[in-house]
């Protein structure tokens, strides 16, 4: 919610994807996934993300800390590490 408000304040158009991730709209260019635990994201919804990537669309994935999509490692294996402290900078 405050990514969607920052980036609103800037003049993008924010909408939320409520359908499977195999059918994303032509018109978007960024595709935010934060913290997906809901549901798993199946292989066939990876692979479109991946042809979204490759097709010259921006991913944000923020990987979900309860909850590991096998088909999301698959593709962009992800390792865990410390969190640095928040600064002010």
């Amino acid at each position: 919610a405050v990514l969607a408000t920052w980036l609103e304040e800037r003049g993008t158009v924010v909408l939320p994807l409520r359908e499977r991730l195999t059918h994303i709209p032509p018109q978007v260019r960024t595709l935010v996934i934060a913290a997906p635990s809901a549901a798993e994201i199946g292989a066939d919804e990876a692979s479109a993300l991946k042809a979204f990537v490759e097709g010259g669309g921006t991913l944000v994935y923020l990987d979900s800390r309860t909850r590991s999509q096998p088909a999301i490692e698959k593709w962009l294996p992800l390792t865990g590490g410390e969190v640095p402290p928040l600064t002010t900078e």
